[in-house]
């Protein structure tokens, strides 16, 4: 959501950028912990304003968030993460678009 976030507050000085979510499956707060409603608003918000959502499944599966991961590499040119750690889904994503050859901008 921070990305998303950033790319509509850029999209006020360069109208012509898009926000495209690629989302592992349909209301994915509903299969984890932890979200607040502020979050859970938030997330339907930016669904309502995003130039184009895809969900790559229908529904929480094994693996899908890697799947989600590896699908926004291979349909990028740059990779931009804040990763702070050296485990996790970040971490494997930043890993995994440096072998594919992309430049990866870390923001912390």
């Amino acid at each position: 959501m921070l990305a998303a976030k950033t790319v509509l507050k850029l999209k006020k000085q360069y109208p012509h950028i898009h926000l495209i979510l690629v989302l592992p499956f349909p209301n994915q707060y509903e299969a984890e912990k932890n979200w607040s409603i502020a979050e859970i608003l938030e997330y339907h918000y930016l669904k309502k304003v995003a130039s184009k959502v895809v969900h790559l499944e229908e529904s929480y599966s094994r693996g899908c968030y890697y799947r989600r991961n590896e699908h926004l590499v291979n349909c990028s040119s740059v990779c931009i993460s804040y990763r702070y750690k050296d485990r996790g889904g970040t971490a494997y994503t930043t890993r995994y678009a440096e072998t594919r050859g992309l430049r990866v901008i870390n923001c912390i």
